[in-house]
């Protein structure tokens, strides 16, 4: 008890968050969006307010040409 070490289960939680906070760029790369470098912009520095997480998402799975 009162250990200051992260656990293997708090790693796990931690990269959980990490890959679901980063699912509108990995939606974005995935499709091969062209908007993928304004997805990343936007995931990373707005994705933190949700509004800006789900903008994010909605440009990554926008119907593109290419």
């Amino acid at each position: 008890m009162g250990s200051d070490t992260v656990t293997g289960t708090q790693w796990m939680i931690f990269f959980a968050f990490l890959a679901f906070y980063l699912l509108p760029w990995f939606v974005a790369g995935i499709r091969g969006s062209k908007h993928w470098p304004w997805v990343a912009i936007i995931d990373v520095f707005f994705g933190w307010t949700v509004i800006g997480w789900f903008c994010a998402l909605a440009l990554a799975c926008q119907e593109h040409k290419k």
